[in-house]
């Protein structure tokens, strides 16, 4: 299974359900074109604080969550290089954990990240 990981924490709400938008959109299209089992935590984890507000609990508890999850996927970690990737607490911290596991990492470019429907 590929995790993907990607920028969440924003002032914004708009801008947090964009990003958990695309992290949704890049999991739906590897499965749906190329046959391949995906899992976001932001994707999966926006749409449970949107389902259950009481959910919406420090970073540090959703990491836990991330963290086990990352464990259990098998296959390389994907990066959606979306505005703020590169100063996300989050990332940095599934990156230390990838190289310790010895996970291939991918750097998907913004453009990328954003697929259109085949």
């Amino acid at each position: 299974m590929i995790y993907i990981a990607s920028p969440y924490t924003h002032d914004d709400p708009d801008v947090r359900a964009m990003r958990a938008h695309k992290a949704a959109e890049y999991a739906a299209w590897l499965m749906a074109t190329k046959g391949l089992d995906a899992y976001s935590p932001v994707a999966h984890g926006h749409a449970l604080v949107t389902a259950y507000p009481s959910l919406a609990v420090p970073h540090e508890r959703w990491m836990e969550h991330c963290l086990r999850m990352l464990k259990w996927c098998d296959d390389d970690m994907h990066i959606l290089t979306l505005a703020g990737w590169h100063e996300s607490k989050g990332i940095r911290i599934e990156i230390s954990q990838c190289v310790l596991n010895q996970t291939s990492i991918i750097f998907v470019p913004q453009l990328y990240a954003e697929p259109k429907p085949d």
